[in-house]
């Protein structure tokens, strides 16, 4: 359910998602950056004060064009929230400004300076060289799948959390709702992926005789690209009707 997806784990790997394909959405790159940065909380937290603080200047960066249109969106029932939805996720960050990341691309890419350390500038770019494999993964591999796997092995690296339960203890405090669930975080995302594509592809073979989940016929221009941004818009059209109901429940119950 939607409270899986607010774990931090979770949302480290939405955030990494949603800048491959929202490359100018500054609150995600900011966390996909943190959540990449290999080095401890706190210096994390000063390097990308040093990004915000750099950030403060207008730059000539203009918005990045709109992907492809998505070839699942006709058999979503979600579709309405597709890229011309006012539900849509947006984009970070207004023309002539630049984005979370493109701050953080010039401010790495110096040998010296005057706020970080070499270290910290080292830090930086490989956390870039991350994000950017990861793009590049998209727009070459065909399985949204595997994609997925790749960002939680990358983001592994840096959290143990995937394989904590997706249900929170009872030391926690159990949301209002909320079901048992014996699975796994990393078990819950990557059902919800598998679920999403069989609605997505019901035209598609079965995945043992295509070999993988993708648009039968292979890779295409765009990777996994377009099944990657429905599938976050599905995100967020589920988690707001889930919303919706939880409100309505709880107000009735009381």
């Amino acid at each position: 359910g939607a409270a899986v997806y607010r774990r931090a784990p979770v949302q480290d790997t939405l955030a990494v998602l949603r800048v491959v394909v929202w490359a100018r959405d500054s609150g995600a790159g900011r966390r996909a950056l943190k959540a990449l940065l290999p080095c401890s909380r706190e210096e994390a937290k000063q390097i990308l004060a040093h990004v915000h603080k750099l950030n403060g200047s207008p730059s000539s960066s203009k918005l990045a064009p709109p992907l492809p249109p998505s070839p699942v969106a006709g058999h979503l029932q979600s579709s309405e929230y597709g890229r011309n939805s006012k539900r849509a996720p947006k984009q970070g960050g207004a023309v002539g400004q630049r984005s979370f990341l493109e701050a953080a691309r010039d401010l790495f890419a110096a040998k010296l300076s005057g706020q970080l350390s070499k270290r910290q500038l080292a830090y930086g770019r490989l956390a870039l060289r991350q994000l950017d494999m990861i793009k590049k993964v998209a727009e070459q591999e065909a399985s949204l799948s595997s994609l997925v796997g790749v960002v939680v092995k990358v983001l592994q690296q840096r959290s143990a959390g995937f394989g904590a339960p997706a249900q929170v203890d009872k030391v926690d405090g159990k949301l209002l709702n909320e079901t048992a669930d014996s699975r796994s975080l990393l078990e819950v995302v990557m059902e919800d992926v598998n679920s999403f594509l069989r609605g997505a592809h019901p035209e598609d073979p079965p995945l043992n005789e295509r070999g993988k989940e993708g648009p039968a016929g292979g890779v295409g221009k765009s990777g996994c690209l377009g099944d990657l941004r429905a599938f976050l818009e599905f995100l967020v059209a589920r988690e707001s009707s889930e919303n919706r109901t939880r409100a309505a429940e709880n107000k009735n119950a009381v």
